[in-house]
């Protein structure tokens, strides 16, 4: 627990460095820490070097490690950010117990984790990666379901990068968000978990269509278009062939392609034949679609495509649509985008 003293004394400190939970201190290699760690001296009231990364720890140092950390006096340096944050990237699990990140450093360690693991199981959808993936996707749940106004700060950090894993995160953000703005407090986490799921996993199928095919400027083949109009039952498939259950997951991904008028695909469902996850993943799977296009048009802003995307009312369910554009205006109007 963090003496009130050390905690007030560090107060000063606290723009370049950080303390370090006993936690997240066990999860370094025992007897090689892999960045600087610094001592709170509290007769100075000053910081202090107390080991250099790479060097070799000794037993009687790492119990007065141990044991000055438990004291709430072993700090990491802002500067090392960086090395902590791959770290915490590969265990996320650990955010959960580090009170002592800015919210916006815990949002960048959530994306480099999870938009990671996502590209590991597209690349190889097996039962091991899977389960690590879920795992992640759960420490996100439950970060959300701890402080819903947490959302914001991984809102703001879009990725517009046109590949499988950077489409799915904002995905799986922007729909997670969509959703617990409809529930409010009705929100449950079995759902939460199942959206989650889902969401990330909207894109699984396309993973299995060769790279040309999926960026082809060219008009498709009728063989490439079928197995395109194909990919939202190939990714359930696996899903399934995973032991996925979750109703609210397997809709995400079947239906994130149907649209309201029966246009889309693969069942060619119409309006409220979609399911609720099938219509917000349809939503927030275009939108990272369309965001994935802005470096290239410049034109567009995601408040301009949010308003593409509720006036298009025969394509996207329009109370959504709407809800989903309150939601961009009030994250994005501010950043001036």
């Amino acid at each position: 627990m963090i003496q009130s003293k050390t905690e007030t004394n560090t107060g000063s400190y606290s723009e370049k460095y950080f303390q370090i939970s006993p936690q997240i201190l066990t999860s370094f290699p025992k007897f090689r820490p892999p960045l600087n760690l610094y001592i709170f001296k509290e007769k100075m009231n000053d910081i202090e070097p107390f080991h250099y990364a790479g060097q070799k720890l000794s037993k009687p140092k790492q119990k007065e490690l141990s044991e000055l950390c438990n004291e709430g006096r072993i700090f990491v340096a802002r500067s090392d950010y960086h090395i902590y944050a791959e770290h915490l990237s590969k265990q996320l699990d650990l955010i959960l117990m580090d009170t002592n990140l800015k919210e916006g450093e815990t949002a960048d360690i959530l994306i480099q984790g999870l938009t990671e693991r996502i590209r590991e199981f597209f690349e190889q959808p097996v039962q091991p990666i899977f389960d690590t993936l879920y795992n992640d996707l759960l420490v996100l749940t439950e970060y959300l379901w701890q402080d819903a106004y947490r959302e914001k700060g991984l809102l703001k950090r879009l990725l517009c990068h046109n590949t499988l894993e950077s489409l799915s995160f904002n995905t799986l953000i922007f729909g997670l968000s969509l959703y617990m703005e409809i529930q409010g407090k009705e929100l449950k986490r079995g759902y939460l978990d199942g959206m989650a799921i889902g969401l990330s996993c909207t894109l699984l199928g396309m993973s299995k269509i060769p790279e040309y095919a999926r960026n082809k400027q060219q008009k498709l083949t009728p063989d490439e278009e079928k197995k395109i109009k194909q990919y939202p039952l190939t990714g359930t498939n696996i899903l399934q062939k995973l032991s996925v259950k979750n109703e609210t997951a397997l809709n995400c991904v079947k239906e994130h392609q149907e649209r309201i008028n029966g246009t889309g695909y693969p069942d060619g469902l119409r309006d409220k034949e979609i399911s609720l996850p099938g219509r917000i993943a349809a939503i927030s799977s275009a939108f990272s679609h369309y965001l994935a296009q802005m470096p290239q048009d410049n034109s567009s802003t995601p408040l301009q495509i949010s308003n593409k995307l509720a006036e298009m009312p025969k394509l996207f369910d329009s109370h959504l649509a709407s809800k989903f554009k309150n939601i961009i205006q009030r994250t994005f109007v501010e950043l001036n985008y």
